[in-house]
């Protein structure tokens, strides 16, 4: 007589512990770390232009202040220049 084989059907975990390679859970959380790293670095590029147009409309009403309107136009226009860069 002939013994019948059985096949066993096996979730994702217990065929990642039997055949030594890591869980698929350990991908998942690999791949989130990844995406939270890119936006915190993203977050950071963002306060930090948006940190430089706040120091350049400040300096910019200040030499309004001061007569210096040419000046403070400039000062105006880079830092909307910079938004647009920061938006892209």
């Amino acid at each position: 007589m002939k013994k019948e084989e059985t096949t066993e059907i096996l979730s994702d975990e217990e065929f990642c512990h039997y055949s030594g390679l890591p869980s698929v859970k350990y991908y998942e959380n690999t791949q989130k770390e990844k995406v939270m790293q890119e936006k915190e670095s993203k977050t950071n590029w963002h306060f930090r232009i948006s940190l430089v147009k706040s120091v350049l409309r400040i300096g910019a009403g200040t030499t309004f202040i001061l007569g210096g309107i040419v000046a403070g136009g400039v000062l105006l226009i880079v830092a909307e220049l910079l938004g647009i860069v920061e938006e892209l």
